[in-house]
């Protein structure tokens, strides 16, 4: 007979494969175990996990399920690695169907593939601290129709000059809005989630993103600054913390005689080991920092300006969003209000 600590741990791992089934995916062991409300050692959870497979409560992809995994094509933005943390769980009322699932990580990775150009350019503005990859990007979990998701980091009171100058690149380059989706931008001087956001959505989001480009630790200091997601999730302070030692660099690798860049660790974070210019984290040279500051100087009278214009045209695609003087929020499809309809957010202006 189960007792009622038995009773509780079934009952958050069904809402934690509940959450996940609603965006298609099958979490493995290693999310059910950061994303775990409580802390718990990976013993524990493993062995609940086949008690419910045996009981027949959950399903997991061993039970008779066959599956191949496609060799990675070549001349790919290797973003996403094309193997799973197995076992993966969903309920029996549900389905797992790996081989879909791969083949996301398939298009994910030509995704990746196609906006590595423009990603190897934005990475090199002196102005750029932090780009990450987020939304189903950053799970490998993208549709034929999905764009990429980033989360933008830039230099304080350079946050409206530096998405004018990545929206108008993405543009020219034929890439925004199909492609590419520039839709959260923060100051450096401002890191912290909105109090209003600080929900188990944003926590997944802020936790499952891939930080490709990462200057002076921005990444880490936007962590800290954040701390209230692992009150959420405690497993996740230990989880990510391995995760955040590993360096992930765009770099230049030469494949079948062609020059390509490749994201050096396929699954890890990003960790700039001193935050040194005049070279970025990505590998690539930027303006030494006297001489962005001497620029930015001359552009922060016109920040406002750049403020004003792209508002203008925001509202006019009467896009959802939250503004503060530090932050810019926009979503196109808002999950956070489809997780939890009954929940308003309000705009900050």
């Amino acid at each position: 007979m189960a007792t009622s600590s038995q009773k509780k741990i079934e009952s958050e791992i069904f809402k934690i494969i509940r959450y996940y089934h609603f965006f298609a995916y099958a979490p493995s062991f290693e999310l059910i175990h950061t994303f775990f409300p409580d802390k718990i050692s990976k013993k524990k959870l493993r062995d609940n996990l086949k008690q419910l497979v045996s009981k027949h409560k959950l399903l997991s992809h061993l039970n008779n399920q066959t599956y191949i995994i496609p060799d990675r094509p070549e001349n790919t933005f290797a973003f996403c690695p094309l193997t799973f943390n197995l076992p993966l769980y969903t309920l029996p009322q549900y389905s797992i169907f790996i081989q879909k699932q791969m083949n996301k990580y398939q298009i994910t990775n030509n995704k990746l593939k196609l906006i590595q150009p423009y990603l190897r350019i934005i990475s090199s503005f002196p102005f750029i601290r932090m780009i990450g990859i987020t939304g189903s990007a950053s799970m490998g979990n993208c549709g034929k129709n999905d764009d990429t998701d980033l989360c933008i980091i830039t230099k304080s009171r350079s946050l409206w000059f530096s998405r004018f100058i990545c929206v108008a690149l993405a543009k020219i380059m034929g890439l925004y809005g199909e492609h590419v989706c520039l839709n959260l931008f923060f100051d450096e001087s401002d890191l912290t989630v909105p109090i209003q956001k600080q929900t188990i959505y944003i926590g997944h989001e802020l936790l499952q993103m891939k930080p490709i480009v990462n200057k002076y630790k921005t990444y880490e200091r936007m962590l800290i600054n954040n701390e209230w997601v692992f009150s959420l999730f405690p497993n996740a302070k230990k989880n990510t913390s391995s995760l955040r030692t590993k360096r992930c660099n765009l770099d230049e690798t030469v494949n079948n005689d062609k020059k390509i860049v490749i994201l050096a660790c396929l699954a890890g974070r990003q960790v700039s080991p001193d935050g040194a210019h005049p070279k970025s984290d990505s590998g690539v040279a930027s303006l030494p920092r006297m001489t962005f500051d001497y620029y930015n100087s001359l552009l922060s009278p016109f920040e406002a300006l750049f403020k004003f214009i792209q508002l203008l045209i925001i509202h006019k695609n009467k896009t959802a969003l939250i503004i503060t003087p530090t932050q810019l929020w926009l979503f196109k499809k808002d999950f956070e209000v489809k997780l939890s309809p009954k929940k308003n957010y309000k705009k900050i202006t």
